[in-house]
């Protein structure tokens, strides 16, 4: 399994978990910060606006990054 199958299947797992939200957050982050890295911005992206509402308020980074990321990708200035 890739490093970013692996990354996406542990953070589906902690969401099943429910307690462990900020774990599935720091998946979903690396996640993103792995595919933002190697120039899959609209995945990065997507992995981000996925679980934007159901977890990504409980902290600002996620969102944070997920504006450079359209900042990047040209949609925002």
């Amino acid at each position: 399994m890739s490093t970013l199958a692996r990354h996406d299947h542990q953070a589906e797992l902690y969401i099943r978990q429910g307690p462990k939200t900020f774990q599935a957050i720091d998946y979903f982050e690396r996640l993103a910060q792995i595919l933002s890295e190697t120039a899959f911005l609209t995945k990065a992206i997507a992995v981000l606006q996925t679980h934007r509402k159901g977890l990504l308020p409980k902290r600002s980074g996620p969102l944070e990054k997920l504006a450079d990321l359209y900042v990047q990708q040209g949609v925002m200035s």
